[in-house]
């Protein structure tokens, strides 16, 4: 494994670490359909996108990585949206 994935692990670590807490937030607020709907197209995404750079680019193991890490990507970044939406941990002062 190259090196320069090693590196990049904690950032998409912080970033899995951030849909969980929506996920969260989905369950003790009991909204279970968001739940299943962000957890569902998250996991449907990743497959997806792993499956393309592996299988139809030939990327091996990099392709596997890279389709996890382009979804993660994605939806920490539409789940900082929603939060920001429900003003989840985000204080008015």
């Amino acid at each position: 494994m190259p090196f320069y994935w090693l590196l990049i692990i904690p950032f998409f670590c912080f970033l899995s670490f951030l849909v969980s807490i929506l996920l969260v937030d989905y369950q003790v607020n009991n909204q279970p359909r968001q739940y299943v709907t962000f957890s569902l197209s998250s996991s449907i995404i990743s497959a997806g996108l792993s499956l393309l750079f592996v299988a139809a680019f030939k990327y091996g193991y990099g392709g596997k990585l890279i389709g996890q890490y382009s979804a993660v990507l994605c939806f920490a970044i539409i789940g900082l949206f929603l939060m920001k939406k429900k003003e989840v941990y985000w204080s008015k002062s």
